[in-house]
């Protein structure tokens, strides 16, 4: 079977198109989910399939694998909620749907994490959470956000001394993003969350910083390097970079982050020139990188809405803003900032405040 593949799987290693790293290894600190080949690294995998592809064991490294017990990847969730089946039509266009799981906090209690098992993975393209007064809408401004799935995506906990305070009474929703495969079917989906024990007080919180786009622009058709520059507001104290999150449709190209310090010099802290619609990963650094107060952030972004963009639906249309369908665009360049606890922000994380990303 590998002898059958390799010459494809040679095309993918020459293209970069495998692994989907995306990232520039050579800009920012290294990440936690390392998928960048080194030239070496390929080099070597092409002399291999060269060479005939030989097997030189007699061993099966898969068969030496130990498959975890759960299929939850961070373990058995505390509390596991199971969505209302959705019935997902052939074709069509679903857009956003909110879908209220039923589950009610019982009592005030600290996150330490979530992820999702996507029920029929072939339809669903990602996942938001959000947790609001019982009794009120998901799409109001009070409460908050949860952690998020989307392709790519590496489960992981919030980190040391971290959690999100969700208040007795609140009500979980689960936003779901649908594509319609030819094909009829229904969705489940999963969602499992961890708690910290009891008593738990936290030492640092997650705030967003970066930009994020709601309209403002229009992709001309046929164009390949259509540019996104903002700045982003200044961050409010010192904090620490710990994840960068990118989020676009089809037509996504590149994005690249600068911080512009107070003294005003600038760095480039992170880039993307290779982004890939089918891969939406969420890039946690290995060391966090120190950002302090004032600072804020260049983000360059472009699109290509030409024939070669091999993801394009139809490079003859302007492309515009929009949350129903992955046709249009949108453009998030975001920053999770890891900050200190103050009385006023524990205060602020225990009613409306946004601390973890909503991925839209």
């Amino acid at each position: 079977m590998i002898r059958a593949w390799a010459p494809l799987m040679k095309n993918a290693i020459l293209t970069q198109r495998m692994p989907p790293a995306q990232t520039d290894p050579h800009i920012g600190n290294a990440l936690l989910d390392n998928r960048f080949l080194s030239r070496d690294q390929r080099q070597q995998l092409v002399h291999w399939i060269d060479a005939g592809a030989v097997k030189d064991t007699d061993a099966d490294p898969l068969a030496a694998l130990e498959w975890p017990a759960s299929g939850w990847p961070l373990g058995e969730p505390d509390v596991v909620v199971k969505i209302p089946p959705q019935e997902i039509p052939a074709t069509g266009h679903l857009g956003l749907i909110w879908v209220d799981t039923g589950y009610v906090f019982e009592k005030g209690t600290w996150l330490k994490g979530a992820t999702t098992i996507p029920g029929a993975r072939s339809v669903v393209h990602h996942t938001a959470a959000r947790v609001v007064p019982n009794g009120e809408s998901p799409d109001m401004a009070g409460g908050s956000s949860m952690p998020a799935w989307g392709p790519g995506m590496n489960a992981r906990f919030l980190g040391e001394g971290i959690g999100v305070f969700i208040p007795e009474g609140h009500r979980l929703f689960l936003n779901m993003h649908y594509t319609p495969n030819g094909t009829a079917t229904v969705d489940a989906t999963e969602y499992g969350m961890y708690f910290h024990e009891d008593g738990f007080k936290p030492t640092h919180e997650l705030i967003l910083g970066g930009v994020t786009l709601r309209g403002g622009f229009e992709v001309p058709p046929h164009d390949e390097n259509y540019d996104i520059v903002r700045t982003s507001a200044p961050v409010p104290q010192d904090a620490y970079a710990v994840t960068f999150m990118i989020h676009m449709h089809y037509r996504g190209k590149r994005v690249k982050w600068t911080a512009q310090y107070p003294d005003g010099t600038e760095k480039v802290l992170f880039s993307v020139p290779n982004y890939d619609f089918n891969w939406q990963p969420i890039y946690d650094l290995t060391e966090p990188e120190f950002i302090p107060a004032g600072t804020t952030f260049l983000v360059e972004g472009a699109y290509d809405n030409s024939a070669m963009n091999p993801n394009n639906p139809d490079p003859n249309v302007t492309v515009v803003w929009g949350a129903m369908d992955s046709t249009e665009e949108m453009f998030g360049a975001r920053v999770l900032l890891k900050v200190p606890v103050s009385n006023d922000d524990e205060a602020r994380n225990r009613s409306d405040s946004v601390n973890v990303p909503i991925v839209l």
